[in-house]
């Protein structure tokens, strides 16, 4: 199965976490998250979230560039917007 590059985005100006997923997950849906990064700096690694909406960035590549212009592939990037579990309880 083919990875599908995420990033993880805490709603505001939160932390985000770049993956790669086999599945994206959909709105409503909980996340216990461990970062590494996070607890190799010394951070609270396991974090709780709830998705809150997911966006499909998609960029279209012009498939016939000007000569000179190097080809290049459509890009997908998913945003999956998430709220802390405690700030979702507390609602």
């Amino acid at each position: 199965m083919n990875a599908i590059e995420v990033q993880i985005r805490e709603e505001g100006d939160g932390a985000y976490y770049p993956m790669s997923l086999t599945a994206v997950p959909r709105v409503g849906d909980m996340i216990c998250l461990e970062s590494r990064l996070d607890a190799s700096t010394g951070n609270e690694p396991d974090h709780s979230y709830q998705v809150t909406r997911v966006v499909h960035k998609l960029v279209h590549a012009n498939p016939n560039p000007d000569e000179g212009q190097p080809k290049r592939k459509d890009q997908q990037t998913v945003l999956v917007y998430v709220m802390p579990l405690e700030k979702v309880f507390e609602s």
